[in-house]
């Protein structure tokens, strides 16, 4: 509003609040390496995929298909030593990337059912009833470790300020 030629501040503030920010501060850019592959020896070790199941059965794959795609194994729980195993086996199984639409519906007494749009991996966990014996009595033990000497067998007498335990 003007009044006599003069704009009011309360008006100002309000119309310059209703106009889209153009330009804000950001804060500094943290900047972040990998360090864990560049120059680590330990990674170019030949034990870091052993062979296994899945290794096996991906090649008999490879000799018998000739190439490497719509490779499925239910031995992939194999291949899972290491963390470059890991990926490696990932990467070789087809799957999707994305999340496909499945459907999921109840099988009358048996189950569930599932319809599939793409391959799929399903891990089950399954409780039974079993009979146990039960014992009242309960030993616990707890040691405490220095996090950065973790082997050693020293007893802690007190627990120090700043120093991390596990």
């Amino acid at each position: 509003r003007r009044s006599r030629g003069r704009i009011d501040d309360g008006d100002l503030m309000e119309e310059r609040n209703q106009v889209k920010t153009q330009f804000q501060e950001l804060e500094n850019a943290s900047e972040y390496c990998e360090t864990h592959y560049f120059k680590n020896t330990q990674i170019r070790n030949p034990h870091l995929i052993s062979p296994n199941k899945f290794w096996e059965e991906f090649a008999a794959h490879i000799v018998a298909e000739g190439d490497t795609h719509k490779f499925l194994s239910n031995n992939f729980i194999y291949a899972s030593n290491s963390t470059t195993e890991l990926i490696a086996m990932l990467a070789l199984l087809d799957l999707p990337f994305d999340e496909p639409s499945h459907t999921i519906g109840i099988d009358g007494d048996r189950g569930i059912k599932v319809k599939t749009a793409s391959n799929m991996v399903v891990f089950k966990k399954e409780i039974k009833e079993a009979e146990a014996d039960l014992d009242t009595n309960l030993l616990l033990i707890h040691r405490f470790y220095e996090y950065t000497n973790p082997d050693s067998k020293k007893k802690l007498k007190e627990f120090l300020t700043h120093q991390v335990y596990t």
